[in-house]
């Protein structure tokens, strides 16, 4: 009669255990994993902000269905700004993407490595955001329209293989060689490259389709590279020798 007693208690504490354990695993659900997970508070507020989603979760499909952010913030205020842009990750299938004024420049330059995954990109706007190196941007061949102007870019070697651009502005930074022009402009109609440090322009003239070209504030003493391509324009600031 003991034992059968005591066969009974034991039935009924592992019953109970058991209960227990599917209890807790019910009430402690395995983190999500295909949601978004944002690195920064003020990306994170931004993109809230331009998908009309102030709050909830925001699932990776839904990011992948995004094709437009701006993200862009108003300059010369003082505001918190974005200095981890690696959530961008999520959003694959952006074709346009407004950066400007959005970047922390203050204590360090933001890593923008992440923007090499969106390969659909065809307008991007990365303005006075501090920015001295855009490797990154080399596989965007999409690109029409890119504006990287009042930064401290020397070197622009990763828009070699843009050769869809239409839209160019650089001006306002620290570029001295623009050989690459010659080689990507062949759809180029604007293109601002004042305020640098541009001294030959020969490469210019193999842009036929330019339509706006400004040179100002740089050291040109020579404009007779272009004279070919000079009458088609029609935005210019600057005169033949």
């Amino acid at each position: 009669m003991k034992n059968a007693r005591f066969l009974l208690i034991v039935v009924f504490l592992l019953l109970s255990l058991s209960a227990c354990n599917q209890s807790a695993e019910e009430s402690s659900p395995e983190p999500d994993l295909d949601l978004v997970e944002f690195t920064d508070e003020v990306l994170e507020e931004k993109v809230r902000e331009a998908i009309g989603k102030p709050s909830g979760d925001i699932s990776i499909l839904e990011a992948e269905a995004v094709t437009m952010l701006d993200l862009s913030m108003e300059p010369g205020v003082s505001i918190p700004r974005i200095k981890n842009l690696s959530s961008l990750k999520y959003f694959t299938k952006l074709t346009s993407l407004n950066l400007a004024w959005a970047l922390d420049d203050q204590d360090l330059v933001v890593d923008i490595s992440v923007l090499a995954d969106l390969e659909d990109l065809e307008a991007l706007y990365l303005n006075s955001n501090g920015l001295d190196d855009i490797s990154s941007l080399v596989g965007l061949t999409e690109m029409k329209d890119l504006k990287i102007w009042g930064n401290n870019i020397s070197d622009i070697s990763a828009l070699s293989q843009m050769t869809m651009l239409e839209d160019l502005w650089m001006q306002g930074n620290q570029i001295s060689d623009i050989g690459v022009l010659s080689n990507i402009g062949s759809n180029l109609v604007r293109l601002y490259l004042d305020d640098n440090q541009i001294e030959d322009i020969s490469p210019l003239n193999e842009l036929t389709k330019l339509r706006s070209l400004k040179l100002n504030g740089n050291p040109i003493v020579d404009y007779s590279p272009i004279k070919e391509i000079y009458p088609k324009l029609e935005e210019k600031d600057f005169d033949l020798n």
